[in-house]
């Protein structure tokens, strides 16, 4: 007598479980939750950087508005000569490209002095820390309040330029 063997078909099936997926999900969720804020706080000290560098551009462009009249006043569009949006420079930052972060204006003038701010816009509200840049006749970089943002989360000039 012989004694046949059943011959027993086992076939492995290939797969992730349940569990081993919502792993994975747990995973890149934490990883997103930590490394999106961290670009989109880069993303604003770029957008920063490039306001920081118009300024210094609006800035020369008024020097050289001052050396061909003599005074600061009239480097303005809409009829003030004392502030509002440049007519000797561009109004946003990035100066050049279609996107706006930051709108520039002339925010005081004089036939003496000036101060220049950059103020966010869209997305750039979000950069609560250093909102409007500033930039005066001597140099002296500076940042004050948005309107439309709360004063208290300001931190340092230092730390905005």
């Amino acid at each position: 007598m012989k004694i046949q063997q059943a011959k027993v078909n086992c076939t492995k099936q290939a797969g992730i479980t349940m569990v081993e997926l919502m792993v994975v999900v747990v995973i890149i969720a934490l990883l997103a939750a930590v490394a999106i804020p961290g670009y989109q706080d880069s993303v604003r000290k770029a957008h920063r950087t490039d306001a920081q560098a118009a300024l210094m551009g609006f800035a020369s462009a008024m020097e050289r508005h001052y050396t061909a009249t003599g005074s600061y006043l009239n480097a303005t569009t809409g009829g003030d000569p004392t502030s509002g949006p440049p007519a000797v420079f561009s109004t946003k930052s990035p100066t050049d490209g279609t996107g706006e972060y930051y709108q520039l204006t002339v925010g005081t003038a004089s036939a003496t002095g000036y101060v220049l701010e950059a103020a966010p816009v869209g997305g750039q509200l979000g950069d609560i820390k250093c909102q409007v840049l500033t930039l005066d006749h001597t140099g002296a970089k500076g940042i004050t309040d948005h309107p439309s943002l709360n004063a208290s989360d300001l931190e340092s000039a230092d730390y905005c330029w």
